[in-house]
């Protein structure tokens, strides 16, 4: 996915270092990884939940061509289809957006009420 070399991880390791300090820096890693994890958690279960839409409706074709990286226009079928998938594709990701602002919003606001005295 990222093409980041050694030599990259050693200057974004060694500024780190110099911006939070060592005594922070495990901290900073540690929810670094947990932030990856966490995402590509969400990004296996859209996977899965993508590939079931397709073998629920039938479209098998479709689902080993997304699994192997083809491109939808390489597919044979016409446009109709290809269309209506992509308007699904479109949906699905303006609901999982939606639902992350949503859940954002949320975790700021119980933070900020968190925070504040009770008066």
């Amino acid at each position: 996915m990222f093409d980041i070399g050694f030599m990259e991880l050693l200057v974004i390791g060694a500024l780190a270092l110099i911006v939070v300090g060592p005594k922070e820096l495990p901290g900073l890693l540690r929810t670094v990884g947990q932030f990856a994890g966490k995402a590509r958690a969400m990004a296996r279960d859209f996977q899965r939940t993508m590939e079931d839409a397709a073998r629920e409706a039938d479209l098998g074709d479709v689902a080993d061509a997304v699994k192997k990286g083809g491109k939808l226009n390489k597919l044979p079928f016409d446009n109709q289809v290809v269309n209506s998938i992509k308007d699904f594709e479109r949906t699905v990701r303006t609901e999982v957006n939606d639902a992350a602002r949503a859940g954002h919003a949320s975790q700021a606001e119980a933070s900020s009420s968190a925070r504040s005295p009770a008066r």
